[in-house]
């Protein structure tokens, strides 16, 4: 099998261990994806000051709504849009009462949906993301990362706004993009996230509604695993 992710690590211990995105409660309360290089941390209680951060090597970032008052943190299983199984957390009434936000843990980072229950006119989502000392460029091809300052080396990719309905099909021809402004340069950022009010009012959109952008690590030093099976008869004296 050939993966587009790497799906093994080397833990503290230098043991290679397979990729997982199972959660575990944290002693404050946090979910985390404890079997993974890359970590997530989701907070118990989601507000302006307090985000999710990603954890990897010496980097942390962390990514808040820009909202007045919080939201409590549900952990929930359930299916992707694929039919994969999966572990995430939820947070009810972000930005509305019928808006909210879920974050599912992925072998590079995370994935992020916002889930709008209804049209209730808003279609404009601000998060505040902290960097910790990398600049957040946005390269020729459009698309956002983070980098080292000095380097320009990315670090971090911040996914495409991609929208799509309950009937799990994604939006065409609608213009749905990030604004981003700099509140203190390669250490903080205002992200707006904006979805086309268009497809939020059109009559062919089957809400929920699910606004999906995501921030993964730009994969470097990945563990090279290959695994031989034998498509033959098996025998006694096999050495494979």
């Amino acid at each position: 099998y050939h993966y587009s992710d790497p799906v093994k690590y080397t833990d503290k211990n230098g043991k290679v261990k397979d990729k997982k995105n199972k959660l575990s409660e944290t002693s404050n309360g946090d979910y985390t994806n404890t079997e993974n290089d890359i970590n997530a941390y989701f907070p118990k209680k989601l507000h302006k000051n307090k985000g999710v951060e990603l954890k990897f090597g010496e980097y942390v970032f962390e990514m808040s709504p820009n909202i007045n008052g919080s939201s409590g943190a549900s952990r929930q299983t359930g299916h992707d849009k694929d039919s994969n199984p999966t572990e995430y957390v939820e947070y009810p009434e972000v930005f509305a009462d019928d808006i909210s936000l879920r974050y599912t843990p992925t072998f590079g980072g995370y994935k992020e949906d916002i889930i709008l229950n209804k049209n209730v006119g808003l279609n404009r989502f601000e998060f505040k993301l902290t960097t910790n000392g990398l600049s957040l460029v946005q390269a020729s091809t459009g698309n956002y990362y983070l980098a080292e300052p000095l380097t320009g080396e990315y670090v971090t990719a911040l996914g495409n706004v991609i929208v799509y309905d309950n009937t799990g099909v994604e939006s065409e021809g609608y213009n749905h993009y990030y604004e981003v402004t700099t509140i203190s340069q390669d250490e903080q950022y205002l992200i707006t996230v904006i979805v086309d009010e268009h497809y939020l009012e059109s009559k062919d959109t089957a809400y929920p509604v699910y606004v999906d952008p995501t921030l993964e690590v730009m994969p470097k030093g990945n563990v090279q695993d290959a695994a031989i099976y034998s498509g033959g008869r098996s025998f006694a004296n096999d050495n494979l």
